[in-house]
């Protein structure tokens, strides 16, 4: 029990199953974060029109529980990010088309929901097991999320 930081990992890969049952939203994650990365035109726009909001976040695959505070930043701020999105031209690169087609999806935001309304307790745990715990604490967090993960409703779309 020397690398807690495993269970870091498989509290992870309960990360990564949640984002491949839910592709639309992932689709809209992956899809967002291009139309801004690396793009100052678009990112000036973004800040001129939502000037309290912060640019949608770009988690990555191997960032532990970035995927799903994406999903949590989609769901909290979801209208404002689709007007930006869908105010843009469709035809200057292909990721706004995409990222516009997204929004079309008619259950997204339902997905959304469900995902923040069910997965928050995944985050701060695999933070914390990535820290330094004492073995009894590190049991304690995981006994948590196993608890909560037998209490996670089954997802409509099934």
């Amino acid at each position: 029990m020397v690398h807690v930081t495993c269970l870091a990992h498989g509290l992870h890969r309960t990360c990564e199953e949640t984002r491949e049952m839910h592709p639309a939203v992932n689709s809209l994650i992956s899809h967002v974060k291009k139309v801004f990365c690396k793009a100052l035109s678009r990112i000036q726009l973004f800040y001129s029109k939502l000037p309290t909001i912060l640019l949608p976040p770009q988690p990555g695959i191997t960032k532990s529980g970035s995927w799903l505070k994406a999903a949590f930043y989609y769901t909290n701020n979801y209208e404002d990010v689709r007007k930006i999105v869908c105010s843009l031209e469709p035809d200057d690169v292909a990721c706004i088309r995409a990222a516009q087609n997204c929004f079309k999806v008619p259950t997204l935001k339902n997905e959304l929901s469900y995902i923040k309304a069910n997965f928050p307790f995944l985050v701060d745990p695999i933070a914390k097991l990535e820290g330094r715990f004492s073995l009894f604490d590190s049991v304690r967090i995981v006994r948590n999320v196993l608890v909560a993960v037998e209490n996670v409703p089954s997802s409509q779309k099934k």
